[in-house]
């Protein structure tokens, strides 16, 4: 499942593409109420930068007061908001000085029930990069310990990336392409989840069947 998708992302040099004439996405409101928390994590290529940018969140298309939002403990930018198409605007800071500037446009937040009200967007400063989020199936905390890497198909010895543990689930953010990815587990066999596509621009959500 594809958590969202991001239908427009501008780089430093570019100014925000106006809107397409298109019909936006469709927004379902779920059952059980229309708001969701919503984190946000901005890396640059491979590296977790959260905590040097400045992100602002505001309703898809107005670009007034920005919506407020806390840098929690486990670094990531967090509002709750009400499901919906929304612009993010994230600029990484270095020395003082403008490292690099994006814009996420018509970001679609939706409200999945695998999700448990928590709902993860990565945004990447560089083209060409994706995140894949594995969760325990259960509002739980997954095992203390476990990790996950990704490798090319069919070559388990290649390590392409490996997950950090961000709060109860693992993160994963690597080259867009499709991978193998290989969950480890101090007290357990390694299993695999196998043909991953991890798209462009995009947060994968992955559910992992742990029961505590």
């Amino acid at each position: 499942m594809l958590c969202a998708l991001l239908l427009a992302a501008t780089p430093a040099a570019a100014q925000p593409a106006p809107a397409a004439a298109t019909a936006p996405p469709q927004v379902d409101i779920p059952p059980g109420g229309p708001n969701v928390r919503l984190q946000l994590r901005v890396f640059d290529g491979v590296s977790d930068v959260t905590r040097d940018t400045r992100v602002r969140l505001y309703p898809a298309g107005r670009r007034g007061t920005p919506i407020k939002l806390t840098l929690a403990s486990d670094r990531a930018y967090e509002a709750d908001v009400a499901v919906g198409l929304y612009d993010v605007q994230a600029v990484r800071m270095r020395a003082g000085s403008v490292a690099g500037v994006r814009w996420v446009e018509h970001m679609l937040v939706q409200k999945y029930p695998d999700e448990y009200g928590r709902h993860l967007q990565v945004i990447n400063l560089r083209d060409g990069f994706g995140a894949l989020q594995i969760r325990p199936d259960s509002p739980t905390s997954g095992p203390a310990g476990w990790s996950a890497v990704a490798t090319p198909p069919g070559v388990p010895a290649t390590e392409v990336g490996r997950a950090r543990a961000l709060g109860p689930d693992l993160l994963l953010v690597v080259p867009a392409g499709t991978y193998d990815v290989k969950v480890v587990f101090p007290s357990a066999q390694p299993a695999w989840l196998t043909a991953i596509d991890i798209p462009d621009a995009r947060t994968r959500l992955k559910t992992w069947p742990f029961k505590p």
